[in-house]
């Protein structure tokens, strides 16, 4: 299973660990006036989504994309004759993904707003670093291309970010001498 947002959730709630992540909605078509996806309404009894104009879209394929499984719902029929599809889509039908697993993150969004302190609380202790990160070492961007430099690219300034952190904790000799004991072990 390759590690994305999405199996992330999964798997904590398969251990029982409750997740607190922030709200993302990237959707291009809300900044146009269209409906969210929120606006339209999945029914886990009968596998199906309500639009807006009270249409059901029905499952029509499921795919596969990097690993993971989605179920794909439309109603073609519903679209053409909808007179507020322009709310919708632009395309001739609105199809809409939903993750095997979507549960899990449906469940994450009301303790999300329910919980604004949890929230405050991860923003000042988990958001911090990399907006350090990004400021501090990453200013303009990565130097590199491709997927494995810039993974490569990006580790360095997590390294350099904590190795900053540490310094700031203990001096750099002791630092030393507690890399010499544990390499030395090691080595020899």
């Amino acid at each position: 299973m390759k590690n994305t947002l999405q199996n992330d959730l999964f798997c904590l709630a398969l251990m029982g660990i409750i997740p607190y992540l922030p709200i993302v909605n990237k959707s291009s078509n809300v900044q146009q006036g269209m409906y969210r996806k929120e606006a339209i309404i999945y029914d886990p009894q009968k596998d199906t989504y309500l639009c807006p104009h009270k249409s059901t879209l029905k499952k029509i394929r499921t795919t596969s994309q990097r690993g993971r499984l989605f179920n794909q719902y439309a109603n073609k029929n519903a679209c053409d004759t909808c007179s507020i599809k322009h709310r919708c889509t632009t395309a001739k039908k609105r199809i809409l993904s939903r993750w095997e697993h979507q549960q899990y993150q449906e469940r994450a969004t009301p303790r999300i707003l329910e919980n604004k302190v949890m929230m405050a609380t991860r923003k000042g202790t988990v958001e911090h670093p990399y907006g350090t990160i990004k400021t501090q070492f990453l200013t303009n961007g990565f130097l590199v291309l491709g997927k494995e430099m810039v993974l490569a690219e990006c580790s360095l300034a997590h390294f350099a970010y904590n190795l900053k952190r540490v310094l700031k904790i203990i001096k750099f000799d002791d630092l030393m001498q507690a890399l010499d004991e544990k390499v030395g072990t090691y080595c020899k």
